[in-house]
């Protein structure tokens, strides 16, 4: 997969963050859809570092796609890889 463009990425942080907000909804997001990779992720700190942290590993782990896809499932989003 090619790089995203910087709106993209800037555009999938910003709704982490927002729909995100505290750790309890990050960690019961990721353990409900991702179990294997809740472990890999800080989930304290600010909503836009933990989005942050959420991004890199998913990016890292080439699962972005699953990311965006299950986030927009749940929480009725719009986002795009494009």
């Amino acid at each position: 997969m090619n790089k995203l463009t910087t709106e993209v990425r800037d555009t999938i942080l910003e709704s982490l963050s927002l729909h995100l907000d505290t750790r309890d909804k990050r960690y019961m997001f990721l353990k409900c859809n991702f179990k294997q990779l809740t472990s890999r992720i800080q989930l304290e700190g600010t909503s836009y570092d933990c989005a942050w942290n959420i991004y890199e590993e998913f990016e890292k782990q080439q699962m972005l796609g699953s990311l965006v896809a299950t986030f927009n499932s749940i929480f009725e989003t719009n986002l795009s890889l494009r």
